[in-house]
């Protein structure tokens, strides 16, 4: 990665002045300055494998990231930047949690469905598309009350985007001006990215290409809301917004809609639908 024809594993994973940016860029300065004390990469794994769980998953993440990278590189393509491969690191590493959690819940047969919001509140869900091979996107999300009708819906195509998180993003973007401009304050939002939630909940992914849509969105609802809640909900909650993002993925390149009166049909019967499953269960 640096360019040193005497590598070795020590030097790839813990010596080599890029990898040490990205310990550090990951939080586990502490985590390196144990592990380039092992004595062989057999008492490194064994050092890995007594780590706590959530740390261990990163790392694990991070070498495998990391080798992979500097494979690429070895067989001619473009190096990718520290930047990248964190960002790739966390990414692999939320997306695998997520795996685990579908994996203790796949013996529970009932699925799990849109919910009602509490009273007084609103519940505003939201998804974005992304076309990987061209490099465009879209958004659709819907707002309901406590009695799960929908009172503004709203969809829109991405010209351009940079992946599918960003596109997420943007989804989260359009939701939260759609709600502030029709005077909504009390409301809880969510998404079936976990990726994007924990995005927007903490920091770490702001050195990622969608950073300056994170920041924006938080800034957005700090600003805008007294209490702000987002939630991560599995996709078989957020069909309706799910259903408008695919929709407008076939629209003309940034044409847009936000609708309260009236909504579309198909966003009613969709609702209909999700209201008659959470009366059910």
């Amino acid at each position: 990665m640096c360019g040193r024809l005497d590598e070795d594993g020590g030097h790839l994973f813990l010596k080599c002045k890029m990898v040490k940016q990205c310990w550090v860029a990951l939080n586990l300065e502490q985590v390196w300055l144990k592990l380039i004390l092992a004595v062989s990469a057999k008492d490194m794994v064994r050092d890995i494998l007594a780590m706590d769980e959530a740390v261990q998953r990163t790392v694990i993440m991070f070498l495998w990231c990391w080798w992979d990278a500097r494979n690429k590189a070895n067989a001619g393509e473009k190096m990718q930047s520290t930047d990248e491969v964190v960002f790739r690191t966390i990414r692999n590493a939320a997306e695998t949690e997520m795996m685990q959690v579908k994996e203790v819940k796949h013996g529970h047969k009932t699925k799990e469905c849109w919910s009602k919001p509490q009273a007084e509140m609103l519940k505003v869900n939201f998804d974005g598309g992304f076309v990987a091979q061209e490099k465009r996107g879209s958004w659709g999300f819907v707002v309901r009350d406590e009695n799960g009708q929908a009172v503004l819906a709203g969809a829109g195509n991405l010209s351009a985007v940079h992946d599918a998180l960003c596109a997420e993003a943007e989804a989260c973007l359009a939701a939260l001006s759609a709600t502030m401009n029709h005077g909504m304050s009390n409301v809880v939002f969510e998404s079936d990215s976990l990726v994007l939630v924990d995005a927007l909940k903490t920091n770490k992914y702001d050195q990622s290409p969608g950073g300056p849509l994170f920041r924006e969105a938080r800034a957005e609802m700090r600003a805008s809301f007294a209490d702000v809640y987002i939630n991560f909900r599995p996709r078989s909650c957020n069909m309706v917004a799910h259903e408008l993002a695919r929709l407008s993925l076939s629209w003309d390149p940034g044409r847009s809609m936000v609708r309260n009166d009236p909504l579309p049909e198909f966003v009613l019967r969709r609702v209909s639908r999700d209201l008659a499953e959470a009366i059910v269960q």
